[in-house]
């Protein structure tokens, strides 16, 4: 399980609190959605970085940033906002950089969203 200071630098856990408050089990059902779609964007994101398509790169950052900030993944918003100005500038070179920083935060991001949910759910 995430220890609470990684959780805290990954996750807006004030945000996350307040919307299981207003959701409740609603949000869990969300957040599958978001930890089901991250592994297929980042793939989708790596293809683009490869062929060099930097619109496609700012589209999939863009909906990362959407989708991570909407639910908390403060950490992970962050970065594909990095990408996505980077990629709106046609910067490549900052781009492939980016890009890989936010691979890496995807699967720590799914498993603090977990560890979140799974500390309220007494599992």
């Amino acid at each position: 399980m995430e220890s609470l200071s990684r959780m805290d630098s990954l996750l807006d856990l004030r945000a996350l609190e307040e919307l299981h408050m207003m959701l409740g089990a609603d949000l869990l059902e969300i957040v599958e959605q978001l930890t089901q779609q991250l592994p297929e964007q980042r793939r989708a994101l790596n293809g683009a970085i490869e062929t060099g398509d930097l619109a496609a790169v700012g589209a999939i950052a863009h909906s990362i940033k959407g989708g991570a900030g909407n639910l908390g993944g403060r950490m992970l918003s962050m970065k594909a906002a990095q990408l996505e100005r980077a990629a709106l500038g046609a910067d490549l070179e900052a781009s492939v950089a980016l890009s890989a920083e936010l691979a890496e935060l995807v699967p720590s991001t799914i498993l603090a969203l977990q560890s979140f949910f799974a500390a309220r759910s007494g599992a």
